[in-house]
């Protein structure tokens, strides 16, 4: 494993295991400041980016692994699933080192690491308030809640297009 250089302090490296001499280089896009970034990830080389994007790559797929500068794979231990990230069927189930917490108990890194993980949440910076923190969080899974409810709208509220175009007419 490799020492951490003193101008490393706030990166990571995240490698794309779908990235293959056969595949060639990956892209992917990723919201970084506000301002969507192609990351290309080439085969086999892990990608040194600031901990609040890698975050999100690591949050996103198990396709995505942590590594030391050399490419080892590393553990990663994110945050766990929330309720409404969960898919159909898919059961909350927490492990048994976790627990249900308010996020005034949790400290100031659990919270930040929380934050950067939602949408937008690269904005947030370790400076901002507890409290404002907190708030960002409580923000984005609302709105987040909001996008999901409307994604599941009565299946009586749905018209088939065939349908449509009849009443159109």
């Amino acid at each position: 494993m490799t020492t951490p250089k003193a101008g490393d302090a706030g990166m990571m490296h995240v490698i794309d295991m779908t990235a293959t001499p056969s595949s060639g280089p990956r892209e992917h896009d990723m919201m970084v400041d506000g301002v969507v970034r192609s990351i290309k990830f080439v085969p086999g080389k892990p990608y040194k980016m600031p901990r609040e994007v890698a975050v999100k790559f690591l949050k996103i797929s198990t396709a995505f692994k942590l590594t030391d500068a050399d490419g080892n794979v590393q553990p990663w231990r994110g945050v766990p699933k929330q309720p409404d990230e969960l898919q159909a069927g898919e059961k909350l189930r927490l492990a048994p080192d976790e627990t249900v917490a308010n996020y005034n108990d949790l400290h100031d890194e659990a919270l930040w690491l929380r934050a950067v993980s939602l949408p937008g949440g690269e904005k947030v910076t370790k400076d901002g308030s507890r409290e404002d923190v907190i708030a960002f969080i409580i923000g984005a899974i609302a709105e987040r809640k909001k996008l999901n409810s409307v994604n599941e709208a009565s299946p009586d509220d749905w018209t088939p297009p065939a349908d449509a175009e009849e009443d159109a007419a």
